[in-house]
């Protein structure tokens, strides 16, 4: 099994959902929860599953969550914070 870690596929930024008229950057939403060894990511819309699918190697999936190891939390993180996001810690 190959382990789930995020590599941009491009530097290029593409139009996911919505842009935020502030910014005019795309907002993807989603929400973490952090359980120790594993990290739940939970897209709470289209763009955010979308954005995952296209930049995120496919893994273990826990209902509508992502299950990520925890080494690799911070780098998808970092990820969605640069594509323009809102993220809700749980």
């Amino acid at each position: 099994m190959r382990l789930i870690g995020y590599q941009p596929k491009s530097r290029r930024r593409r139009d996911l959902g919505k842009p935020n008229e502030e910014t005019d950057m795309t907002t993807l939403n989603f929400s973490i929860r952090d359980e120790g060894s594993l990290v739940l990511f939970t897209p709470l819309d289209e763009a955010a599953t979308e954005w995952w699918n296209e930049n995120v190697e496919a893994g273990h999936i826990f209902g509508s969550s992502f299950v990520v190891e925890s080494r690799y939390a911070q780098d998808i993180y970092n990820g969605i914070c640069d594509a323009g996001s809102e993220i809700t810690r749980n």
